[in-house]
């Protein structure tokens, strides 16, 4: 038989189209590489054996070699080694080898160590095969005896048996590659080889078997303790083996089919790591696992190494190739609610853990992918797609938000509403402790790419970037939530940027100095345009973006992190809380409509009962996945890891901002201060509002639900960053921000167990600038900005005051405060439209609900409305009593200030600009508690609303008793033609008699006090001016006198002057126009206008007028003066006749 017709020459056919698709090399290192193909002739020894594969069943070393044939022999033809195997061998260099520690762990007795004959053994043992017939069958190895007798052609001088030695070592790997259990062959032999390997093992598990026997070797040799020349050369023979391993196992996943695989359901290539990769899952540490577990790598031992081998030996050499699709592990299963998420998570993970991976990572196309534009078709259109098709997206996407993950309320907060407290405890720490072990994975494998080299660095960074830029609209109070990133990827990407600033936030702040101030210049990784600034005009922006040193060096990773994680906070903590509020206020009205179904029986025994007792179950269902979703949320963002490092940040970013502004820029080594200087500094104008905005509103979440954050930290912070711009508040335009960081001490100063001034109390009372400076800041800023824009906009202006009011050193600045009676008259002022407008929104709104309760009461006549009208009806009742819930508890808390001044202080509230308005209040209120309506207040439920008319009563008689001694005030109450009566005094004083609202002291106070007032009224009432001034005989009976507005140079409107400088001590604006107006422009007609009764409008002298109002106050005050002393004098010559 010819050998081109032979089976074996079919095959070796095949074998060298495979070899050359290799590309493969030639064995330098074999002693014949250069000779031409030789045919080689079966060995015919009767007395050798055939062994196994070491890892496949034995075969019997008795079983007898087949006779030989009496046909012509049969001879395989192979590829010379110089055409063929050369080629591979270069595709497959091996690298400088590594050295081994010499120092063995314990010293053993052993046989002298002969590096030849270890270098044989070896060889055989971690290839698992061996050259001699009779060595493979003693040491059940794999005969290769087709290259035996190759071997033996080309050096027939040889010594037998040929053993396998590191020269021969390619090809002896691929001679054992190429063995394929399903080919078929002639030679009985070489078919017993072939029948005996094991049946399912691909090329690539085998490889991995190499490469674990090497590892053994690896140790072994050092345990022997060789000459120090014998460990060098084995060390480079290792070496070399594991190069020549991990070098086919690469090509392998890259190219299954390259060498003969099983006929297998497995999955070839890459994928054949999968198993391995998630099997981390199961690891009792980061990459452990159970001994027990059946994967080809062990994660707790193998896994990784291995992938460093493959790592460095393919780095910039088709790595992206090798792996192929292994870094799609990242396609997650539906959340959180089960386990099988971790490994996905925890494969990536450790991919990223070795540096060349996770550079080939962050180099694909998928890590970041383009946004697509009008030229190009490919890429994504906004940042929710942008999340689900990156790789670390679609990690970095999971959590336990559930407008993401609606499954994790199912799985953790299922009929939340009948949850027990134990309960809902122990799901919260079940979920906070997974969202723990998600995030710290997720900042492990970022954290592994940015210390991967400068390339996966950048990488990182420009996909931060993109993801800001793709959902910039994430901040505004509404945007289409399914175009933009989901929660859940935004607060895990902010927690990992958190974790990467931790080098930076140091306690002492240090590193302040390494960001630079021209980022947004220097860096096009963000955009600030159509964002708000700070306080910069378009010109202002152009002057500092076009400024000399606008122009640098790109700036470092600690500016990048710290801007990067300045914008992606926007994204996130202040849109997540504000899904919050929009939950909390949709449950408020499904909870209210339920309530007043419940309340409203008429439907029971109707038709449409079985329809509403559905709308209340279902509705009811709503609530309390509503709840949950609300608890999962509180669960993400108040997670103790999470609020700490986000307050150090806000702390950070505090202090940064201080540092700009601060002249000395000693700040905060060296107390910024205060006042700061009139000009502000470009750099800080031109910043973005949010980086100030977030500061606050970020200290604002977590002082509502989580103060306790503070304790260790952040209350210096707060109090200077809270005093400096409430010292100097031309540094910011937005009157939101002002009064957001007083709501912000006012709520740090809310009582909780433990802290009866609340988290910020004793630092307000400490802190050098607060005692110097708060005081002052209050009461300036309650001038300067009417409200605070926050429903509680009545009460966070004074709770602050009021709480340090009995501190000493806070007191006694108050003190000094109101001897400027200008300033603190401006104050007092604003204090009295406060308490006006909210005693009178209380008390008609109490009215408003009795009279609805009484309609409602009227069963015929309610039921006779149309539902329409009912519907109406029970909102304007609703609304009442929402307004009355919160007025009830903020009046208390102002009349009780009032009175600590009233007590304190007189004299500004004695002011003519002042006690006018003070008379007119109090009559008023005490008009509604005690006068003839004072019954319309008794409404229904009135513990309800936590109000208490007695209470009320109480602190208004105070503020009477309180100014009872001085004679303004009891002239302004005499005057006071609105509420003021007698009787109205007597019933109040029976009232609190009879009710024991004060002590008889007090009452007695009040008792005089009163009866001076009616004296001074009828004293004033008796004296009529009955003579005047000649000049003023004929000009006196005037009703009207008005005053121009002229602003700046065109009258604007007529006015009372009276009526215009009431209004400025409230509103510094021109009530027509709003444009900013002082007392100063506002100054009298050249022709004032004045009606009589002679002559309905005549011209008069301004003097004139002036000297005629001056004459009556003049000669009243006398009267009533008069009246006082005689009074005065009576009580004395009483008191000394007892």
């Amino acid at each position: 038989m010819s050998d081109a017709n032979t089976p074996q020459t079919d095959a070796d056919r095949i074998r060298n189209k495979r070899l050359a698709k290799l590309g493969g090399g030639s064995n330098v290192n074999s002693p014949s590489s250069s000779s031409p193909a030789t045919p080689i002739v079966a060995p015919e020894s009767p007395s050798t054996t055939l062994p196994a594969h070491p890892e496949s069943q034995n075969i019997g070393s008795n079983a007898p070699t087949p006779a030989k044939p009496s046909t012509p022999t049969t001879r395989i033809t192979q590829s010379a080694p110089s055409t063929v195997r050369p080629i591979i061998r270069d595709r497959i260099a091996p690298q400088a080898p590594q050295s081994l520690n010499t120092t063995p762990k314990s010293k053993q007795v052993s046989p002298p160590f002969s590096y030849s004959k270890w270098e044989e053994d070896v060889v055989e043992n971690v290839f698992g095969i061996a050259l001699d017939k009779g060595v493979a069958s003693r040491s059940k190895l794999v005969w290769l005896k087709a290259l035996s007798e190759e071997i033996k052609t080309e050096t027939p001088d040889l010594p037998l048996p040929i053993r396998a030695k590191g020269e021969y070592a390619d090809r002896l790997l691929i001679a054992r590659l190429e063995l394929d259990p399903q080919a078929m062959v002639d030679d009985p032999e070489q078919m017993i080889i072939q029948t005996q390997l094991p049946s399912d093992q691909t090329c690539f598990e085998y490889l991995v078997g190499c490469w674990k026997r090497l590892i053994t070797q690896r140790s072994a040799v050092i345990k022997r303790n060789p000459p120090s020349k014998d460990l060098e050369q084995a060390s480079a023979l290792i070496e070399r083996l594991r190069e020549l391993i991990i070098s086919y196992a690469g090509l392998t996943l890259q190219e299954p089919s390259m060498f003969p695989q099983p006929q297998t359901s497995k999955p070839l290539g890459a994928e054949e790591l999968l198993p391995s990769l998630y099997a981390l899952n199961t690891s009792p540490s980061t990459f452990g696992s159970s001994p027990e577990l059946n994967v080809l790598l062990n994660p707790s031992t193998d896994l990784v190494p291995f992938l460093t081998d493959l790592g460095k030996r393919f780095h910039q050499d088709g790595l992206e190739d090798v792996l192929g699709e292994v870094h799609t592990t990242a396609t997650l299963p539906p959340g959180l609610s089960t386990n099988s998420w971790r490994s996905s998570v925890m494969a990536l993970e450790c991919l990223c853990s070795v540096k060349p991976i996770a550079s080939m990572i962050t180099s694909l196309p998928e890590w970041n992918p383009p946004i697509r534009n009008e030229t190009t078709s490919s890429g994504v259109k906004n940042g929710n797609e942008h999340e689900r098709t990156s790789i670390l997206g679609m990690v970095m996407r999971l959590g336990i938000f559930a407008r993401d993950w609606p499954m994790v309320l199912e799985a953790y907060y299922k009929d939340f509403d009948q949850m027990n407290r134990q309960h809902k405890e122990t799901s919260d720490a079940s979920l906070r402790a997974t969202l723990n072990n998600l995030q710290l994975s997720l900042f492990n494998i970022v954290n592994a790419i940015v210390r991967a080299g400068q390339e996966p660095r950048e990488a990182f960074l420009a996909y931060v970037a993109r993801v800001v830029e793709l959902n910039r609209r994430r901040a505004a109070m509404q945007f289409k939530y399914e175009a933009h990133a989901s929660d859940s990827f935004i607060h895990n990407l902010h927690y990992v940027l958190l974790r990467l600033a931790e080098p930076f936030m140091d306690a002492q702040y240090k590193q302040l100095n390494k960001i630079d101030l021209r980022y947004y210049e220097r860096s096009k990784r963000i955009s600030l345009k159509d964002l708000t600034r700070i306080n910069a005009t378009p010109p202002e922006i152009e002057e500092w973006e076009n400024a000399v040193d606008a122009a640098g060096p790109a700036p470092n990773f600690v500016s990048d992190v710290f801007y990067l994680l300045s914008a992606i906070n926007h994204l996130s903590t202040g849109p997540i809380s504000n899904h919050i509020s929009a939950i909390s206020r949709h449950v408020r009205d499904i909870q209210r409509e339920l309530d007043i179904m419940e309340k409203d029986e008429s439907w029971r025994g109707t038709p449409a009962q079985p329809e509403i007792e559905m709308t209340l179950k279902r509705g009811k269902a709503q609530l309390s996945k509503m709840h949950a979703m609300m608890e999962s949320m509180y669960v993400a963002i108040l997670q103790d890891d999470f609020t700490s490092r986000s307050t150090a940040f806000a702390s950070f970013v505090s202090v940064w901002l201080l540092h700009l502004v601060d002249p000395s820029k000693k700040h905060p080594q060296r107390t910024i201060e205060l006042p700061l200087p009139q000009e502000v500094p470009l750099v800080f104008k031109v910043q973005p509002e949010y980086m100030f905005d977030d500061v606050v509103e970020l200290w604002d979440l977590m002082m509502k639900y989580k103060p306790t954050v503070f304790l260790s930290s952040g209350q210096k912070e707060i109090v200077d960053f809270a005093m400096a711009f409430l010292t100097s508040t031309w540094y910011i335009t937005n009157p939101y921000l002002k009064s957001k960081i007083v709501a912000i001490l006012a709520i740090g100063v809310r009582p909780f167990p433990r802290y009866n001034m609340g988290i910020l109390g004793n630092t307000l009372c400490t802190h050098p600038l607060s005692l110097r400076h708060l005081m002052m800041c209050l009461m300036s800023f309650y001038v300067e900005c009417e409200k605070t824009g926050t429903h509680t906009q009545f009460y966070d202006k004074f709770q602050v005051m009021q709480s340090v009011w009995k501190d000493p050193v806070h007191h006694s600045v108050m003190s000094d405060f109101t001897r400027n009676m200008g300033e603190f008259v401006k104050f007092a002022n604003r204090l009295m439209n406060d308490v006006t407008f909210m005693l009178d929104e209380l008390l008609s709104k109490l009215v408003e609900i009795k009279k609805l309760q009484l309609e409602m009461a009227r069963k015929e006549e309610w039921d006779a409305l149309t539902q329409e009208q009912r519907d109406d009806k029970m909102s304007k009742l609703r609304s009442a009593e929402g307004i009355v819930e919160s007025w009830v508890i903020y009046s208390r808390e102002f009349l009780a200030l009032l009175i600590e001044f009233t007590d304190s202080n007189k004299a500004p509230f004695v002011s003519p600009e002042i006690v006018g308005r003070l008379a007119a209040m109090l009559n008023y209120v005490l008009d509604q508690l005690a006068g003839p309506r004072c019954a319309d207040l008794k409404t229904k439920d009135l513990d309800k609303y936590k109000f208490d008319p007695r209470e009320m009563l109480s602190k208004v008689l105070q503020i009477y008793i309180n100014l009872s001694s001085e004679s303004a005030f009891i002239q302004a109450i005499a005057t006071e033609g609105r509420s003021y009566r007698k009787g109205l005094f007597d019933s109040a004083l029976h009232i609190a008699r009879s009710r024991v609202l004060k002590s008889p002291e007090e009452l007695d106070t009040f008792a005089r006090f009163a009866v001076r007032v009616e004296e001074v009224r009828l004293a004033m009432d008796e004296e009529d001016i009955t003579e005047y001034p000649e000049e003023f005989e004929g000009k006196v009976s005037f009703l009207h006198f008005a005053a121009c507005c002229l602003h700046p140079e065109q009258i604007l409107a007529v006015v009372d002057l009276s009526t215009i400088k009431s209004h400025l001590l409230s509103d510094p604006t021109d009530p027509f126009n709003r444009v900013p107006l002082k007392i100063e422009d506002v100054i009298p007609s050249k022709h004032p206008i004045w009606i009589s009764e002679e002559q309905p409008l005549t011209a008069v002298d301004v003097e004139l007028k002036e000297k005629i109002d001056r004459f009556v106050a003049e000669y009243r005050a006398k009267a009533a003066s008069a009246k006082l002393q005689k009074m005065e004098e009576e009580n004395a010559k009483m008191d000394t006749t007892e």
